[in-house]
C-alpha cells in the first residue's frame, strides 16, 4: 500500500505522542508510591508537586497541537476546496454561536471557598469557567445524537 509522505508524518507524531503519554502515566504511579499517605495533603503535594508540573505542560502541548491542526486542515481544505469551505465556515459559526449560549449560561457568582486565597475567584474567570464546562455538556450531547443518528441511519441503508 502505497502510503504519502503527510500519512507517514501523521503516524510518526502519533507514535511520538503515545509514547510520551504513556511515559508520562508509568512516571504517574511510580512517583505516586513515593507519596505517605499519612501525611498531610500539603506535604503530599509538595512530594508529588514537581510531577504535576511535567502533566500541565503537556496537556498544554495537547492542547495546542489539537488547536493547531484543528485550525490548520481546514484553511487548506478551504483553499483546495471553496465549496467545502462554506461548510467549514456554517461549522464555525455553530460553535461560535454555542461559546455565545454557554457564555450566557454561565454564572459569576463569587464562590465561598474557605481557606482558598487564590486569584481565580472573580467573576470573569468563573464566567469563562462555565462557559467552558457548557461546550462540554454541548459537545458531549451533540456526540451521542451524532452516535444515535449513525446508528438509526445504518439500519434503514
Amino acid at each position: 500500500m502505497k502510503t504519502g509522505i503527510a500519512q507517514k508524518a501523521g503516524q510518526i507524531l502519533y507514535w511520538v505522542l503515545l509514547a510520551v503519554s504513556v511515559t508520562l502515566i508509568i512516571a504517574f504511579y511510580v512517583k505516586n508510591g513515593d507519596v505517605n499517605t499519612e501525611d498531610a495533603f500539603s506535604k503530599q503535594m509538595t512530594d508529588f508537586g514537581p510531577i504535576l508540573n511535567y502533566y500541565v505542560i503537556w496537556a498544554y502541548i495537547l492542547v495546542g497541537l489539537a488547536v493547531f491542526f484543528t485550525v490548520i486542515f481546514p484553511i487548506t481544505t478551504m483553499v483546495t476546496n471553496p465549496k467545502s469551505g462554506l461548510k467549514t465556515l456554517a461549522s464555525i459559526a455553530v460553535l461560535g454561536l454555542l461559546l455565545f449560549v454557554g457564555y450566557q449560561l454561565a454564572d459569576n457568582t463569587i464562590m465561598e471557598l474557605p481557606g482558598y486565597t487564590g486569584k481565580g475567584n472573580i467573576p470573569e474567570t468563573l464566567k469563562l469557567t462555565g462557559m467552558g464546562v457548557y461546550m462540554m455538556y454541548f459537545m458531549l450531547g451533540g456526540a451521542l445524537l451524532a452516535m444515535a443518528f449513525s446508528a438509526v441511519r445504518n439500519i434503514f441503508k
